[in-house]
């Protein structure tokens, strides 16, 4: 647990706590600085679903890297489809270019909302710009 809240130098990470639930449709974006790609860029979100037999509200996660190219939640082979299964998904970038990664939490199906969620992106220096 230590080492997650306070990774070795140089990885960083970054928790963020969203209580402004999402409505179907709607976005939250966070921009984060990558300073050094010899570290995975690792990209969490997690929430609590509504009960049900199955997931009841969906969220997706996406990950936008400076160069255009782009990553999705628990599609770990290329960039795919979401995952509508669901409520913990993963983006991994072994080796994530530096600069400007944009990180999107959308929301594809929210009947039972707004929908919160918990958002953890760790990387080499990475900050919340």
């Amino acid at each position: 647990m230590q080492r997650c809240l306070n990774p070795e130098s140089p990885t960083s990470v970054l928790f963020l706590d969203e209580d402004d639930g999402l409505w179907t449709g709607e976005k939250r974006e966070f921009d984060v600085e990558v300073v050094d790609a010899s570290v995975p860029l690792r990209a969490t979100l997690v929430y609590s679903d509504f009960p049900g037999e199955d997931l009841v509200n969906n969220l997706n996660l996406f990950a936008y890297g400076p160069q255009g190219n782009y990553f999705v939640g628990n599609d770990f082979t290329g960039p795919g489809s979401p995952d509508p299964d669901n409520n913990v998904e993963g983006i991994v970038v072994e080796n994530p270019n530096t600069g400007k990664w944009s990180i999107r939490v959308v929301a594809g199906n929210i009947p039972e909302g707004p929908q919160d969620f918990a958002l953890v992106v760790s990387a080499g220096g990475v900050t919340l710009v």
